[in-house]
């Protein structure tokens, strides 16, 4: 038995987020519902402290008798790992370091409510498609995940998505501007076109050769729908067949080209599409700032170098990098 606040659903969240802001919330307990109620366990002797800043609510102090949480193991190693949405996905050379038993109750310990745990084998083919092989749980087809408010549904298995990149998505957004023409090439499930669209009244071209991405951007745009401020139009052709569009020739002021492993190769792509000025994100990958500037380099006639950011590590003494490249 312990005490709770009993509190309407409908104020649940405010009240929960300021009991944790307060240090009054009695993390021993899990907080608990009926159809009318939410049941928030406090910590013993805190009744004067929180009659105090829930005075603008209408709430009751309660005993009542909830569910205790499981304690956590003193883990000597946390594998790294992705939690997205009710699902956790964790590189397979996690399990050099750690069996594949200590992994699964490691991660129900920090999660105890996920669904599901994957071993990310391998990406395959030219669509960057994880290969997943399901340890624990049951089968997710689909998750959501949100990044700084914005929702994206991901296809397990069927789409690239690297929940490393959410900062990035925001990072470019906010570069970009008002009434820019923009395009992305190798769009996955929209996360760049869409962070642009919440900040930006711009048009942003969205183009991704898997059908898969091509239906998970259009799902993407529907579900922020209410946040957009852009437009942003979806395209499924291979990045090479826009130089059949006279009307898009130098259409574009910005371009972005997340393909690390091949982006080098559409260059000439790049430069049919912006205008003079305009700017290209290349994101590429390589094992040193120098390395990847000295692919670059035969370019630098038609291209100039604005900034070169390491963006994430890839595998050990490997990165991937956007270079920042205005057209000359």
């Amino acid at each position: 038995m312990t005490k709770c606040v009993k509190i309407y659903k409908r104020y649940a969240n405010n009240v929960l987020a300021l009991l944790k802001k307060h240090g009054l919330l009695n993390r021993e307990y899990k907080v608990s519902h009926d159809k009318e109620y939410v049941y928030i366990p406090i910590i013993q002797g805190s009744d004067d402290k929180v009659h105090i800043i829930l005075k603008e609510f209408e709430y009751e102090l309660i005993d009542c008798l909830l569910e205790k949480r499981r304690k956590h193991r003193d883990h000597k190693y946390i594998p790294s790992y992705d939690l997205l949405g009710d699902i956790v996905v964790v590189r397979e050379n996690v399990l050099e370091n750690i069996s594949r038993e200590q992994l699964i109750n490691t991660l129900l310990d920090l999660h105890p409510h996920i669904k599901a745990i994957y071993i990310k084998e391998k990406t395959i083919n030219e669509f960057r498609l994880p290969k997943l092989k399901l340890i624990w749980g049951v089968e997710v087809g689909s998750v959501i995940v949100k990044e700084y408010g914005l929702l994206f549904r991901i296809m397990l298995g069927k789409v690239y998505y690297n929940k490393r990149l959410s900062e990035e998505h925001r990072r470019i957004a906010t570069i970009s501007g008002d009434n820019e023409k923009i395009i992305d090439l190798f769009s996955g499930i929209g996360g760049f076109p869409i962070h642009i669209a919440s900040m930006h009244k711009s048009f942003i071209l969205a183009n991704d050769l898997n059908p898969y991405a091509f239906v998970s951007i259009i799902d993407n745009i529907l579900l922020n729908r209410k946040k957009l401020r852009g437009n942003i139009a979806v395209t499924k052709i291979d990045a090479k067949e826009f130089m059949n569009f006279p009307s898009l020739k130098e259409y574009f002021d910005r371009l972005i080209a997340n393909l690390p492993h091949k982006s080098i190769e559409y260059m000439y792509v790049y430069d049919y599409l912006l205008r003079k000025n305009g700017i290209l994100h290349l994101y590429i990958i390589g094992k040193s700032l120098e390395d990847v500037l000295e692919r670059i380099g035969k370019y630098s006639d038609k291209w100039f170098l604005e900034k070169a950011t390491r963006v994430l590590d890839y595998a050990p003494y490997t990165y991937i990098y956007r270079l920042d490249l205005v057209k000359r």
